[in-house]
């Protein structure tokens, strides 16, 4: 069973989707209160809601400099500017060069040939 679990902008626990209908009844997805925070869905549904939010979620690369043992890497995080700044920063300090939006990277990535490294909410 999957599940994805969705949070407002205070960091609760506010929806969980399943991916079977059915399968929830053994699941505690509960808030104390007694609030139900779950939503079994087909799994079409499941992975159609995933995939959009995956495409439309903004993601950032980020390159390393030419010492750099990563220099050939180049790193993608979904999230705003600075969430991904700050899980850049937290996996690899100030050890990182430049940071760039989707647009402006791909042409890169090719002329480049950067092996991708994504970070995502799997």
């Amino acid at each position: 069973m999957k599940i994805v679990r969705l949070y407002n902008e205070d960091g609760e626990h506010v929806l969980s989707l399943i991916d079977d209908p059915d399968g929830c009844e053994n699941v505690d997805l509960y808030r104390p209160d007694g609030t139900v925070l779950y939503c079994g869905v087909d799994r079409d549904v499941f992975e159609a809601f995933v995939d959009g939010f995956h495409a439309a979620k903004e993601c950032y690369y980020f390159t390393f400099g030419v010492d750099h043992f990563h220099k050939k890497d180049i790193v993608k995080i979904y999230g705003d500017v600075d969430s991904t700044r700050r899980t850049m920063q937290r996996l690899f300090g100030n050890h990182w060069s430049l940071q760039y939006s989707e647009k402006d990277v791909e042409a890169q990535i090719k002329k480049y040939k950067y092996n991708v490294i994504e970070i995502g909410e799997e």
